[in-house]
């Protein structure tokens, strides 16, 4: 394995760690938005409570 494919076969993995970086934040930031719409319906089985 020559050098130059040493140094291609590193980018293209550090190429794609940081894709799924990005991906894996985005992600949780769609997930956090998500729980504001849940607790409308979280109140009914709470309304058991006393």
């Amino acid at each position: 394995m020559r050098t130059d494919e040493r140094l291609i076969l590193l980018f293209l993995v550090l190429l794609s760690l940081a894709a799924l970086a990005v991906f894996l934040h985005y992600t949780a930031s769609l997930l956090d938005g998500l729980p504001e719409v849940l607790p409308s319906e979280m109140p009914r089985p709470g309304s058991s409570n006393p």
